[in-house]
C-alpha cells in the first residue's frame, strides 16, 4: 500500500458526531454574570449583569473524489482492482478530512480548521521565525491554562517530523543534562506528541518561507460532524464506450472548534 500522511485528529481525541441529518446550532455562553459585595442595607438595587449567548453552527460540506480504471486492467490484474480503487479513494477522503480539521481554509467550500480559527493562542517566534525552545512548548501550555481551559486527557502536541527530530537532538536547557525537548517516549512537556506531514511547512514569516506550524491543545474541543457514512459509487456505464469504469466517493462533513482558546 501507498505510504500516506498520518491522520492525527481522532487519535488525539477529537469529538466525532456521527449520523447527523440536519444543520446544527449549539448554544454557547460568551460572557458571565457578575457578583458584587454589598452592605447590609445598600439603599439601592444591585446592578444586573446578564450573561450573553452565541452559537456554534455546523452544516454539511461535500468532499468528493473520483477516478477511473480500464476493464482490461480489471480482467488482467492479479488483485481486486475495484477494491483497491475503493480503498484508495476512502483513504484519500479520510486524510482530506483530517487535513481540513487541522488547516481547513473556511472558504472554497472547506470547513474551518484549527490553524484558521480566529481566537486561538499564538506564540511569537520573532521577525523571521525561530527554532523552538523548551520554554516555547511550555508557553503553548501556559497560554491555554491562562484561558481557563481545563486539563483533559486529550491534551497533546501535533508537530511535523522535522520539528520532532529537532526536539530529539536539542536539550531542554542548553549545556545541561536535563534531557531532550522530545523525550525517548515521544512526549513533549509531559504530553503526547503526534507526528504528521499534514501541517504546513512552507509558512512565510519575515524573510523566511520554510516555517512549520505546530499545535498544542485540548483536541476534544474539535468537533467533527458526519452526515452519514462515506458513499462509494461505481459506475460502469458513463464511460462504457471507452472501456472504463468510474468510481466516485462522497463524504458530507464539517468541522467546528468549541473553544478557540483551547489551542495554541
Amino acid at each position: 500500500e501507498l505510504l500516506r500522511n498520518a491522520m492525527v485528529l481522532r487519535a488525539a481525541g477529537a469529538t466525532v458526531l456521527e449520523g447527523l441529518s440536519d444543520n446544527l446550532a449549539f448554544p454557547k455562553q460568551l460572557t458571565p454574570g457578575t457578583a458584587n459585595w454589598v452592605a447590609e442595607n445598600p439603599g439601592s438595587d444591585n446592578t444586573d449583569a446578564d450573561l450573553t449567548l452565541g452559537q456554534i453552527t455546523m452544516s454539511p460540506k461535500m468532499l468528493t473524489s473520483s477516478t477511473s480504471y480500464s476493464r482490461k486492467l480489471m480482467v488482467q490484474a492479479s488483485l481486486d482492482t475495484e477494491a483497491l480503487v475503493r480503498n484508495d479513494l476512502i483513504s484519500t477522503s479520510a486524510i482530506a478530512l483530517d487535513l481540513a480539521g487541522l488547516n481547513g481554509l473556511g472558504s472554497s467550500n472547506q470547513p474551518t480548521g484549527i490553524l484558521q480559527t480566529s481566537g486561538i493562542n499564538l506564540i511569537s517566534y520573532g521577525t523571521d521565525g525561530a527554532a523552538p525552545t523548551y520554554a516555547d512548548f511550555v508557553a503553548m501550555e501556559t497560554a491555554i491554562n491562562v484561558s481557563n481551559v481545563p486539563v483533559s486527557a486529550s491534551r497533546a502536541y501535533v508537530l511535523t517530523p522535522e520539528v520532532v527530530a529537532f526536539g530529539r537532538r536539542t536539550a531542554k536547557v542548553s549545556g545541561q543534562l536535563l534531557g531532550a525537548i522530545v523525550g525517548d517516549d515521544g512526549r513533549v512537556n509531559g504530553y503526547p506528541a503526534f507526528v504528521t506531514n499534514q501541517l504546513p511547512k512552507t509558512l512565510t514569516r519575515g524573510a523566511k518561507s520554510d516555517c512549520h506550524a505546530g499545535i498544542f491543545g485540548n483536541f476534544d474541543a474539535v468537533m467533527i460532524g458526519l452526515w452519514g457514512a462515506i458513499e462509494v459509487v461505481a459506475d460502469p456505464y458513463t464511460k462504457k464506450k471507452q472501456g472504463m469504469v468510474e468510481v466516485c466517493t462522497y463524504l458530507m462533513a464539517d468541522i467546528a472548534v468549541r473553544y478557540p482558546v483551547a489551542f495554541s
